[in-house]
């Protein structure tokens, strides 16, 4: 089975190219540095992408920029490469930092979701405390949107 998966630059225009993965890795795809490239744009792909952090430090930089789809999408694949262990908590706690703001529910939902999770792994920590306090501090932007 080749998974068909849609790669192109993240902000408009896309300039997007189809390309299929007949292997676990997408390897040897000549990438303009530079570029802002996003895998499976507009969220249409079942399948999660991991990115190295060549690629993924410039999404991180715009993410604000990126359609609503996109940005979910981003946030979805971090969280559940972190949950299975194939990245590191704080790739994500970056991500989410960048995305405090957002206006839309579904992406504060979902970091609220994982920051939920992550609060149930640190019942009976010393840090617990710190991390609610942070966590409070990163979703605070969204409190005059409760009240409305």
């Amino acid at each position: 089975w080749k998974v068909p998966i849609v790669l192109g630059e993240a902000l408009p225009p896309h300039d997007t190219r189809l390309v299929t993965l007949a292997a676990k890795h997408l390897t040897g795809l000549a990438v303009d540095p530079s570029a802002l490239l996003k895998a499976n744009l507009g969220d249409a792909g079942y399948f999660r992408v991991q990115y190295d952090e060549t690629l993924f430090a410039p999404l991180l930089e715009h993410v604000t920029e990126l359609a609503e789809a996109d940005r979910l999408n981003l946030l979805n694949d971090t969280w559940a490469l972190v949950r299975s262990g194939r990245e590191p908590v704080a790739g994500y706690l970056r991500l989410a930092s960048r995305l405090r703001a957002d206006p839309s529910y579904a992406i504060i939902d979902q970091i609220a979701g994982a920051l939920w999770s992550i609060d149930g792994l640190t019942r009976g920590y010393s840090e617990r405390e710190a991390f609610r306090q942070w966590a409070r501090q990163l979703l605070a932007p969204q409190a005059p949107r409760r009240r409305q």
